[in-house]
């Protein structure tokens, strides 16, 4: 029998209700799934170790929340709240973090506080004392300069002025270097100092190079310069104010200390501009840069040299730049050396030959006479006998040999190896 419309309806009903009913569930339980993740996932809230209407500090060095400090009697209210605890990291640095912050408002009534403060960790203590410093040099340097002397213990003094002359133009860091204590925070003060006046004055800074650590004998003032060499930070690759600082000074050492550095931090095509005014300061540096550059880029070393390098550059060293050059610019190569006089010019006669034999056998005339070009025609000889016959290699090359030895020679060997 057939079910009737009303049994299917019914069974349709029943069967949407369970299905629905399926579906809402499920969100229900996710829900709840999702809930527990997400509290065990919250991490526990830090315990305070302070919590007063002032001031709060948590555990375990998580945080310190403050009102807003406008006064020294601000700071003294939490300072009071804070010294309820007992002596520990997270007091030690609450104490430092309120006279800090003090300091920006009035670095005369922090100092006060901070050498108050007698029984902390010496590093918070510190961290306070290069906050007053910094503000100090920001108001009144004098002031700073008192406080660093009379209140910081000798140990601490260096970075503590630090923090103070950092605030200031170079120039007026001036009058206060003599009184930091020697030490290599003083050569990282000295070097930032001259870094930031070379931007501003290279000229000036040269002239105060000049006498940098007086009354020393002239090689000590090259190893103290050579010290301060150590804490320079190089911002950029630009050499431009090292040079001009290097034309502006007078002492040696100080000429040799700016190249050091303009040279060290310059990039390849600017040391190969560098090298012809830089040599006799550095020479070392610069030979040992020349001699990557006659391999690398002869074109850039051959333009570096002045006349008197040119004449005084060894046999083995030009032949390296006339060999490396002609492999790639054999004809530029020859006709600058040969310009130059240099008998080194035979090295490219035999590439240029490979590229255009025409004008290799050209220019053989023009070479300096000598071994060098004996030797360049004796090895042409053999490729022009093969392109042209014995009778052209012995008309055009064999004159051009100056050696009678060698040009028998040469002679000989080309009737047997035609024969």
């Amino acid at each position: 029998m057939k079910p009737t419309l009303l049994a299917l309806l019914v069974i349709c009903s029943t069967a949407c209700r369970k299905q629905e009913e399926k579906e809402a569930a499920t969100p229900a339980v996710e829900k709840r799934v999702r809930q527990v993740t997400r509290a065990a996932a919250l991490p526990a809230l830090p315990s305070p170790l302070l919590q007063t209407p002032r001031v709060s500090i948590f555990s375990g060095g998580s945080g310190m929340f403050h009102l807003a400090i406008r006064s020294r009697a601000d700071a003294e209210a939490m300072l009071a709240d804070i010294r309820t605890l007992p002596p520990c990291s997270g007091r030690d640095r609450g104490i430092s973090r309120i006279i800090s912050d003090l300091a920006k408002v009035d670095a005369g009534q922090a100092r006060v506080l901070l050498v108050d403060w007698e029984d902390g960790l010496i590093e918070h203590w510190k961290e306070a004392a290069r906050e007053v410093a910094m503000n100090f040099g920001k108001t009144d340097p004098e002031a700073g300069a008192e406080f660093i002397r009379e209140a910081v213990p000798r140990p601490l003094q260096g970075e503590v002025w630090r923090e103070l002359l950092d605030q200031l133009p170079p120039q007026e860091r001036l009058p206060f270097l003599e009184m930091v204590p020697e030490s290599s925070v003083r050569l990282w003060i000295a070097a930032s100092l001259m870094r930031a006046w070379l931007d501003e004055d290279p000229a000036s800074c040269a002239a105060w190079l000049d006498g940098f650590v007086p009354g020393l004998a002239p090689g000590e003032r090259g190893i103290h310069l050579g010290n301060l060499n150590t804490y320079i930070i190089q911002k950029k690759r630009d050499p431009t104010v090292w040079l001009a600082a290097f034309r502006a000074a007078r002492e040696p050492e100080t000429r040799a200390f700016l190249a050091d550095c303009a040279w060290r931090i310059a990039e390849d095509d600017s040391k190969s501009r560098m090298m012809a005014e830089l040599q006799d300061t550095i020479p070392k540096l610069i030979e040992e840069y020349g001699k990557k550059m006659m391999t690398e880029d002869p074109v850039g070393f051959v333009a570096s040299l002045s006349e008197d390098r040119i004449r005084g550059l060894s046999a083995g060293d030009m032949a390296s730049v006339i060999g490396a050059w002609a492999q790639t610019h054999p004809n530029d190569a020859v006709r600058w050396a040969i310009d130059h006089g240099r008998p080194e010019a035979a090295n490219a006669v035999n590439p240029l030959y490979r590229l255009d034999p025409e004008a290799a056998l050209e220019i053989v005339p023009q070479l300096p006479a000598g071994k060098d070009r004996d030797r360049a025609i004796s090895t042409l000889c053999y490729s022009v006998m093969n392109d042209k016959g014995p009778d052209a290699a012995k008309s055009l090359l064999l004159p051009l040999i100056s050696d009678p030895e060698t040009r028998e020679r040469m002679r000989r060997e080309i009737d047997r190896d035609w024969d």
